[in-house]
């Protein structure tokens, strides 16, 4: 008899058991387009609030310069009206008390000018200093004394979304 030959076991692949198919396959490319598409929607969003809110805001700081203008001048108001009581006119700027035109200047104000204008007793011409805001860069702000009614009145050359409520109209 033949030498026994030594038993080997069949040898049988292994198979690995199956991965289970995933039904997200394509779901990495949908969150990442949706992504994307979020962006673009908030950037446009944003540059629609963008454009309603800068001009309104720039607005604001024009009435803002103008309103401030406006408060410096206030200090001149009694001056002129005591100075019409006890001299019987209405001053200028090169009367007692008063500074030329152009010693008024400030962060705001150019020159003011004081003396007597048409249809009124007195009054006060302000050329306004805003070199960042050309819409009222170098334009006039007028107050004028009704000096029977003791009150003063505003008005502008100024677009009146640029002035403070009281100079409109």
């Amino acid at each position: 008899m033949p030498p026994a030959a030594a038993y080997t076991a069949p040898a049988h692949p292994s198979i690995a058991p199956a991965q289970p198919r995933s039904d997200r396959s394509g779901w990495p490319l949908v969150a990442v387009l949706g992504a994307v598409v979020g962006v673009f929607v908030m950037v446009g969003v944003i540059g629609i609030l963008a454009a309603i809110a800068l001009p309104a805001y720039n607005d604001y700081l024009s009435r803002a310069k103008v309103a401030e203008a406006v408060g410096e001048l206030a200090a001149l108001k009694p001056q002129i009206t005591e100075f019409l009581a006890s001299e019987g006119r209405c001053p200028a700027n090169d009367d007692t008390g008063f500074k030329p035109p152009e010693q008024y200047a400030s962060e705001r104000l150019s020159s003011v000018r004081i003396g007597r204008f048409e249809g009124s007793e007195c009054g006060i011409e302000a050329v306004l200093h805003a070199p960042k805001s050309a819409r009222i860069d170098g334009k006039a702000v007028w107050l004028e004394l009704d000096a029977d009614a003791g009150s003063w009145r505003c008005s502008s050359e100024i677009d009146d979304t640029q002035l403070p409520p009281d100079c409109r109209g």
